[in-house]
Parts: C-alpha cells; sequence; structure tokens
C-alpha cells in the first residue's frame, strides 16, 4: 500500500524534553513501514474513541438529561 508521507526533522530538544525547531524535509511516496503504520493505527483508534465518548456525552446528556 503506498502512502504520501511528509518528512519532519526536528533540531533541537528543550530542557524538558520536547522536541523543537521542526524543519519540513518534504514529501515522499513510499510504502508504510510497520513503525508508521502502527503510529497511525494507533493514532485512528484514539480518534474513533474520542468521537464515541463525545456521542455518549451528548447522548447522556442532552436526550436523557
Amino acid at each position: 500500500m503506498l502512502f504520501l508521507l511528509a518528512e519532519v526533522e526536528y533540531r533541537a530538544k528543550s530542557a524538558e524534553g520536547k522536541l523543537r525547531h521542526p524543519f519540513f524535509k518534504g514529501i515522499r511516496e513510499g510504502p508504510m513501514s510497520w513503525s508508521e503504520a502502527l503510529i497511525w493505527g494507533t493514532v485512528i483508534v484514539a480518534v474513533v474513541l474520542g468521537l464515541l465518548a463525545a456521542a455518549y456525552f451528548l447522548i447522556q446528556n442532552f436526550l436523557f438529561g
């Protein structure tokens, strides 16, 4: 499966360990590695769970409130 992937490099790390100064290296087309697929899969699951939680909250508070 081919994807468009943005490559970003971080030039520095703060004292707290946060990445700083992102540098856009370009866009590449290619197969997604297992680590990239795992990250995207995790992001997608988190977004879906967040949407389900929001829907549950809205239903509980506005339909049955």
